[in-house]
């Protein structure tokens, strides 16, 4: 098994996403973890780790470094676009909140990260909140029958639900950018989408009633008679 920790050390002092992307492939057969590239690029992100602190391991160098580990997760398709997405907004948010003294890749720019988020939005809004109606009917039907939480899962699936948590999941990312991005298609877009982010949740209906099902359900040890 790599070690992540010294991999990092050798990985921060490549320049090239070719040197990078070689010496990752080159500790493994077949194809790259996700998990390996994500702990790296959350090493090099993380100012906190001890091994930051050495010489050497300025900021830009680290966010380089971080850029060209999610670039060849997303070249492996070992890192979900969706995930790549919001580690650059996060990112972004950080250096916007904290800029860097230069050198910081142009994909951790505010306009770069909000146009990335949006694109993995991956649905029109039409589809989104149609999606967002259905699980809110299914939710509707299944609660009153008080189902076990296995059969509340099964009875309030719906096409689409999947997409409609990673788009909820984004724009939960993107929503601190909404005054900040500087390209106006964007920022557009970005409104547009904040707009209906409440109707894509599942509504106080039936968020009540899923508070009521919780207070009424008895603990495991309660309903099984246990002492």
């Amino acid at each position: 098994m790599t070690d992540v920790m010294s991999d990092y050390r050798r990985l921060v002092r490549l320049t090239t996403s070719q040197e990078v992307a070689e010496y990752v492939r080159g500790n493994f057969r077949g194809r790259v973890p996700g998990q390996y590239l994500a702990a790296v690029v959350d090493i090099a992100s993380t100012g906190s780790y001890p091994v930051n602190r050495e010489p050497g391991m300025d900021r830009a160098t680290r966010l380089g470094l971080a850029w060209r580990l999610l670039g060849l997760g997303e070249a492996e398709q070992a890192l979900r676009p969706e995930w790549v997405a919001a580690r650059c907004l996060r990112l972004a948010r950080e250096l916007a909140e904290e800029p860097a003294a230069g050198g910081v890749p142009s994909e951790f720019t505010v306009d770069a990260a909000v146009r990335r988020g949006l694109r993995c939005l991956g649905l029109g809004r039409p589809r989104a909140l149609e999606i967002a109606r259905q699980r809110r009917r299914s939710y509707a039907a299944a609660l009153p029958a008080r189902p076990s939480g296995e059969q509340l899962a099964r009875a309030t699936a719906v096409p689409g639900d999947r997409d409609l948590l990673r788009i909820t999941v984004l724009l939960d990312e993107l929503a601190w950018f909404e005054r900040r991005v500087g390209d106006p298609a964007a920022a557009a877009e970005l409104r547009a989408w904040l707009a209906i982010r409440d109707d894509l949740g599942l509504g106080d209906e039936i968020a009540e009633l899923l508070a009521e099902r919780i207070r009424t359900t008895p603990p495991p040890s309660a309903a099984q008679g246990g002492s």
